[in-house]
C-alpha cells in the first residue's frame, strides 16, 4: 500500500503512508543511519517490517521527516504506538514552520504539526486496523521537554500521564489518545 495526502493551499506538504519501501524511504533512511546521536543505530535497519505502516512528510517534493505506527506484541491489540521512529531531517528542523488553524485563526508553529495532526485527520489507517488507543512516550532524561510536547499534543488530544512509568527497561513519559489503562501491562 502507498497513499498520498495533499495539504496546504498549494499542496506544498504531502503525506506518503506506505507498507512496502519506496525510494525516498531509502534516502530519508541513510540519513537517518549516518546521522551522529544517540538514536542513529534505531535507523540502521528496514523499519517497515516492524510497523503496521509508515508515514513520510514531503515539502515541495522533498522528504523530511518519517515515523510510523508500531505495535507492541506484549499489550492488548486495540492499542499502538504512533510517531514511533520519528525522524526529521536536519534542514528541516531549522527552516521551516507549518502554519496551522486554530480557534484563534491562523497561528505559527513547529515544522511538524502536519505529522502531529495525521492521527486525527485520517484515524481510518489505525481504526481500519482495530487500533482505538495511541500512544507515544519520550525518555525522561532524553532531548525532548515534556512540557513542549504536551502543550504541542494538546489540539490532538494526547493527554500526558501524571507520572513517567518503566516501559521497555526505560524510565518515559507517556502521551495517550484513548484508554490509558494498558499502561498497567506495559512490558
Amino acid at each position: 500500500m502507498i497513499d498520498l495526502i495533499k495539504y496546504g493551499k498549494d499542496y506544498n506538504y504531502k503525506m506518503k503512508i506506505f507498507d512496502e519501501p519506496h525510494d525516498d524511504y531509502y534516502s530519508i533512511m541513510l540519513k537517518a543511519a549516518s546521522g551522529n546521536h544517540e538514536l542513529t543505530p534505531n535507523y540502521r535497519k528496514n523499519l517497515i517490517n516492524d510497523h503496521l505502516f509508515m508515514c513520510m512528510l514531503y515539502y515541495k517534493n522533498i522528504p523530511c521527516a518519517l515515523f510510523g505506527l508500531y505495535q507492541d506484541k506484549d499489550l492488548p491489540k486495540n492499542v499502538a504506538r504512533c510517531f514511533h521512529r520519528y525522524y526529521t531531517i536536519p534542514e528541516w528542523r531549522v527552516k521551516h514552520e507549518f502554519t496551522n488553524k486554530s480557534k484563534k485563526g491562523l497561528k505559527k508553529s513547529t515544522n511538524w504539526n502536519p505529522c502531529l495532526s495525521f492521527y486525527n485527520d485520517y484515524p481510518e489507517y489505525h481504526t481500519d486496523r482495530g487500533i482505538d488507543t495511541l500512544f507515544f512516550t519520550r525518555n525522561v532524561k532524553g532531548r525532548a521537554s515534556e512540557k513542549y510536547l504536551t502543550l504541542q499534543m494538546k489540539p490532538y488530544q494526547f493527554k500526558k500521564l501524571e507520572y513517567p512509568l518503566m516501559y521497555k527497561d526505560t524510565l518515559q513519559w507517556f502521551w495517550v489518545q484513548g484508554d490509558s489503562s494498558f499502561t498497567t501491562l506495559l512490558p
